[in-house]
């Protein structure tokens, strides 16, 4: 193992995002403003974005593989989001009344995701996601949320138990906490096992009588690792959940219009779900959620629907649906339309080869790793097996993972430490030959 500790040189490297840090956690809990900004010893503060490529405080430059959690699909400042941006500009960022171009929009979601009959447009993924269980509570008149372990949601009340931790056995995993906080709502999960189908339908038909939904990742980096389900798994949930009429929801905050391309993770594995959860890539980098399904479940949340309060699903917010974002969603999904085979097939031609070029490195260091992802995603966990749920997914090295991570950063690649990796429009192949080059230099650390 190398002598190099790759948290020292980040510390010399970035003095400048120290200091602005030090002056931020007077005014900010841990100086940001987001749990997933933070990333010890210190985070990095950044100034400037263009294409593939970052610039910090410290003026250091990155390329990004991090694209801002997934979003920046065609890279920073693309000529059609600029555009977009500009007519945002002379037509007016927010009305608080909805605009011709969320209509537009929403079409375009729509014919690349047909489960997706009437969509809502919210500001973020973890909003959606409240909302899509308050309609699925509504429509069914159940109360009882039922996930995966280790499917993450972001930071709804209705989705932060077991996605990093575990709790009973593994055939009949009980219910735990991600936050302070949640004492309301702890109780009102029912939590089944990843990738074993005969249990979770168990558990589904044992709780069917007062689950309004099973919420689920169709595919999840972050709390699995991007193990796939089986198609078992999933015709197993799809059958018990249509049988007992709950809405099966996919949250594709994270991969949609990613993995599967434009028809989404559940175009790619074959399977329709009731509700569809949408982020990210959506908006281009702009602030969005959406959620969106069967035109009876969402019916619910019309204005029109019942004649009191207590008839309908109350949802509503200042920035929904605004037209600032949905002018940048509108370009995006208007170019991605346009382009789509040019786009997915140069960023997940990109991140197969650097999902292959690193698959090479640790098998020559003969290092215990397992490089995963698909499409335009990858990531390298330190572990000697694949793994399948989460009770496995915890045992990885995560202390590997964040010097390698760290020590990509100090190479000049911003990946966020501990998380998966994107690619966008703008990479190169000379961006991957840098990319192999960095991590060669660092997992030569942990090998």
């Amino acid at each position: 193992m190398s002598a190099v500790d790759p948290e020292e040189r980040y510390k010399q490297l970035h003095p400048g995002s120290y200091l602005t840090w030090q002056e931020a956690a007077k005014y900010l809990p841990g100086g940001v403003s987001a749990y997933g900004q933070f990333r010890k010893p210190f985070p990095l503060y950044f100034k400037k974005a263009k294409g593939a490529r970052l610039w910090d405080v410290d003026g250091n430059e990155y390329i990004d593989v991090h694209c801002g959690y997934g979003p920046i699909l065609l890279g920073h400042g693309h000529p059609v989001i600029i555009n977009a941006i500009e007519e945002a500009k002379e037509r007016g960022l927010q009305y608080g009344a909805p605009s011709d171009v969320m209509v537009e929009w929403a079409k375009l979601i729509l014919k690349h995701v047909p489960s997706i009959k009437k969509i809502r447009f919210v500001s973020t993924g973890s909003e959606a996601v409240t909302y899509a269980v308050r309609v699925c509570k509504g429509y069914t008149k159940r109360t009882k949320v039922c996930k995966p372990e280790g499917s993450y949601h972001g930071t709804s009340d209705w989705s932060l138990a077991s996605t990093a931790e575990y709790g009973g056995p593994p055939e009949a995993p009980t219910p735990v906490p991600h936050s302070m906080g949640l004492d309301h709502a702890i109780d009102k999960f029912v939590i089944i096992p990843w990738n074993d189908p005969d249990n979770a339908v168990k558990i589904i038909k044992q709780n069917a009588k007062d689950l309004a939904c099973v919420l689920m990742e169709p595919i999840s980096g972050t709390g699995l690792g991007f193990v796939e389900p089986t198609k078992e798994y999933l015709k197993a949930l799809r059958e018990v959940t249509a049988e007992n009429d709950i809405p099966l929801i996919f949250d594709e905050v994270m991969v949609g219009f990613r993995w599967g391309n434009m028809s989404c993770a559940q175009g790619y594995l074959g399977i329709k779900p009731d509700l569809t959860i949408l982020g990210k890539v959506i908006a281009g980098g702009a602030p969005v959620g959406a959620y969106g399904g069967r035109e009876d479940i969402m019916e619910v949340v019309s204005p029109l629907h019942g004649k009191t309060p207590q008839e309908r699903v109350y949802q509503s917010g200042t920035f929904c649906g605004n037209p600032f974002t949905a002018s940048v969603g509108l370009a995006v999904l208007k170019y991605l339309d346009a382009h789509e085979n040019e786009v997915y097939s140069h960023v997940n031609s990109i991140a197969e080869s650097i999902r292959n070029g690193v698959r090479d490195l640790v098998t020559d260091m003969k290092i215990q790793a397992q490089v995963v992802g698909k499409f335009s995603n990858f990531e390298v966990h330190f572990t000697e097996k694949p793994y399948q749920n989460l009770r496995e997914f915890l045992k990885v090295n995560k202390d590997k993972l964040r010097k390698v991570d760290l020590e990509l950063i100090n190479r000049g690649i911003f990946k966020l430490p501990g998380h998966f990796a994107f690619t966008c429009l703008p990479h190169t192949k000379e961006d991957v030959a840098k990319i192999l080059d960095a991590y060669q230099a660092a997992l030569k650390i942990v090998g």
